[in-house]
């Protein structure tokens, strides 16, 4: 995704949260794909790990936002 490409500033705030969120839980050894989806499903936080803070960012996002912005994304492309 790129973050130039999005001009409300909810859609750059969830882009570069999931980026966040997908390099510490790979830096820490998790398979970021998996750790983050099973996240959005159920909403359990224990899916996304503190590490560099991607834990308290994923939780000040709306789930719903989330999988929005996801959808608009790989629809539009």
């Amino acid at each position: 995704m790129n973050p130039q490409k999005f001009s409300d500033p909810k859609d750059i705030q969830i882009h570069d949260t999931l980026m966040l969120t997908y390099n510490a839980l790979k830096e820490k050894g998790y398979n970021p794909q998996t750790q983050i989806k099973l996240y959005i499903l159920t909403e359990d936080k224990s899916y996304i790990t503190n590490y560099n803070n991607a834990r308290q960012a994923m939780l000040e996002l709306d789930r719903e936002d989330i999988i929005k912005h996801l959808l608009n994304y790989y629809l539009e492309n």
